[in-house]
């Protein structure tokens, strides 16, 4: 398996309006596409910009028309972003091949919905997509290690940034070093974009590739991941049946 340039979009503030969303969006997939990267993820709740100045059912399917189109545009593999979920319970994201072809939907996990975790074969690597509060139960994180994914794509909420350093290690980059596969998140107004690996395959040992506002990419090189993987050899201590188990429990609940 060959190295993979990803890149991922963020942005501090809003965009005001679809026009504006529009115009950086092109900009930001231009300078990544200039960069050699392959995939990119883009903010998360940025589907709310359509739905709120097209309506609901229009804003959804616009949504999916015009980040189709720019996977196709800039060929590049694209998760757009995420979008409030037809049936209103939860949001969901897609993932878009070089052809603008949709290759499947991962919807939330929690919020009760008849969703499962899905995973995608993309170039010899399997992907895994992760939204909203699924990203804070460690459950969902260690069923897709088990599972073989080896990228985990995160289009994060669109919530007030918590700050702190509790809040910097208890999401995606705590799911990568406990689970030793990649990560990319993306979001606006939250805390900025960010590309992380296991800490053994940072050359600081810090777990982050990249990081920063707008558009950054990083180079994911298979063979520090090997090496990683022969240091803390954590998917050998996997129980992927189990963890389906407790996940399930956590969409359905407890039994009274």
């Amino acid at each position: 398996m060959q190295n993979f340039r990803v890149g991922s979009i963020s942005w501090e503030k809003r965009p005001q309006g679809l026009d504006h969303y529009r115009q950086l969006v092109s900009e930001d997939l231009r300078e990544i596409a200039e960069q050699g990267g392959e995939l990119v993820v883009l903010p998360g709740h940025n589907g709310d910009l359509f739905q709120g100045e097209m309506g609901r059912e229009p804003g959804y399917s616009r949504w999916y028309e015009e980040h189709a189109s720019l996977a196709q545009d800039y060929g590049i593999i694209m998760v757009p972003g995420s979008i409030s979920s037809p049936g209103g319970l939860g949001r969901e994201t897609a993932i878009f091949d070089v052809r603008g072809n949709c290759l499947g939907v991962q919807k939330e996990i929690g919020k009760g919905t008849d969703a499962v975790i899905r995973t995608w074969s993309v170039k010899g690597r399997v992907l895994g997509l992760v939204l909203g509060k699924d990203l804070y139960y460690p459950e969902y994180g260690r069923c897709l290690a088990g599972m073989g994914v080896d990228l985990v794509l995160a289009p994060l909420l669109g919530e007030t940034p918590r700050g702190g350093w509790r809040w910097e290690l208890s999401g995606l980059w705590r799911e990568v070093q406990q689970n030793q596969f990649w990560g990319i998140e993306a979001a606006w107004g939250l805390r900025s974009g960010a590309i992380f690996g296991p800490c053994e395959a940072t050359s600081d040992r810090t777990g982050i590739l990249a990081r920063g506002w707008g558009a950054i990419t990083a180079l994911l090189e298979e063979e520090k991941m090997k090496e990683a993987r022969k240091s803390f050899p954590v998917l050998d201590q996997l129980n992927p049946e189990l963890v389906r188990e407790y996940l399930r429990l956590l969409k359905e609940g407890p039994p009274c």
